[in-house]
């Protein structure tokens, strides 16, 4: 009996670690998916590691940051608490969910988890700063004259902490108090908060950074990659984020114009060609959106995306065995791809190879598709 239940310890341990692992390719494949500006797959991806582990922790912080940078800072919120509940001495989480809670005005609840911070890691100018901020916003003067204080304590230059200071000075006759100066010591905090906060910004503030002023680790994580030089991408890349805004709310032709501009500008940037056909899908117009990604594979080879969303569209034409070359290739790139495995046992479907679509779909579920898995289930096979 003993050596029954060990067995089963052991086996169950096994089970464990091996949807561990999955859970960490589907947070992968989320971030490579987040990383070609493909939001909705990332979220399904993410989603779908946490279904697979419940407390995997990374996997809520990637849909969390993913959430914030679609404004969605209700759900970015959800998923920093779930991520803290799984990994609560994480600094940059409690900043995140305290920059979240600021953005909702929980301005409370924001001052607690920039003091969290804090008390874990000694007093900082820009946390400070940015509790300051939180006080300010609760009409609550006095903390928030004192927190600027002590950030301009700690950083003398704090152009944008004295502002907020004089302001108070000025309007409420308050004077910032710094107790036991002798013990403030700036900390070094976590390297990693991934927040788009920027010194001197308001926590709310979207304004560019202003000349001069120091780069602090609030940064954004995943940003559009370009092969183009710099001065001609960043001006692109501004044309893809309004084309993404304009996909987003359904208006294709829109978001179509904006990516024929980002082309134009830096015409070897092949994501502008790869959202080009994404719009050109939508549009219907098939031909045009097999041209974009065929462009987009000539500038980058790698580009999974790109193979995948072109085998979609010769499996909607009907051209099985073009789409089949496309999905493998796609799926040689990126061993993860849900989207490329289901994809392909439709195009075997299409063939008539049952022993095909069976092995796809079998890889496709054991990703976590639950479309493959119902289809699997329902047909009398494993997987």
């Amino acid at each position: 009996m003993f050596k029954l239940i060990t067995f089963l310890v052991i086996l169950l341990s096994f089970e464990l670690l091996s949807q561990k692992n999955d859970a960490v390719k589907l947070v992968n494949s989320g971030v490579e998916a987040e990383r070609t500006s493909n939001y909705t797959e990332a979220l399904f991806y993410y989603s779908m590691a946490i279904d697979m582990d419940s407390k995997f922790a990374d996997a809520y912080e990637k849909r969390a940051d993913l959430y914030r940078r679609l404004k969605n800072y209700g759900k970015a919120r959800q998923d920093y608490s779930w991520a803290l509940n799984f990994n609560p001495a994480s600094s940059h989480l409690w900043v995140n969910l305290g920059v979240m809670n600021y953005e909702l005005t929980s301005y409370k609840d924001a001052i607690d988890n920039f003091t969290k911070v804090m008390d874990m890691n000694g007093e900082d100018a820009d946390l400070l700063y940015f509790r300051g901020n939180a006080y300010n916003k609760n009409n609550e003067f006095q903390p928030a004259a004192n927190d600027y204080a002590k950030a301009l304590y700690l950083r003398p230059d704090f152009t944008e902490a004295r502002e907020k200071l004089t302001k108070l000075e000025t309007s409420y006759n308050i004077v910032g108090v710094i107790e036991n100066k002798e013990q403030i010591t700036e900390k070094t905090t976590d390297d990693n908060y991934k927040t788009e906060i920027k010194s001197g910004e308001k926590i709310h503030g979207k304004t560019e950074e202003k000349s001069g002023e120091k780069n602090v680790v609030f940064k954004e994580e995943q940003q559009l990659v370009s092969n183009e030089p710099k001065e001609s991408s960043e001006s692109a890349q501004e044309h893809i984020l309004r084309g993404l805004a304009y996909y987003e709310s359904k208006d294709f032709v829109k978001a179509l114009d904006e990516y024929k501009k980002a082309s134009e500008i830096s015409p070897g940037f092949a994501e502008a060609y790869y959202h080009k056909g994404r719009a050109y899908t939508e549009l219907n117009d098939f031909t045009a959106a097999i041209a974009e990604y065929t462009k987009t594979i000539e500038l980058n080879p790698g580009h999974e995306k790109a193979f995948i969303n072109r085998g979609f569209i010769y499996n909607e034409m009907k051209e099985y065995s073009k789409a089949i070359s496309d999905f493998e290739r796609g799926v040689e790139i990126n061993p993860n791809s849900i989207i490329g495995y289901y994809n392909m046992g439709i195009a075997y479907h299409g063939l008539g190879n049952k022993n095909k679509t069976v092995e796809c779909f079998q890889n496709a579920a054991r990703l976590g598709d639950i479309d493959s898995q119902d289809w699997l289930k329902s047909n009398g096979y494993s997987y």
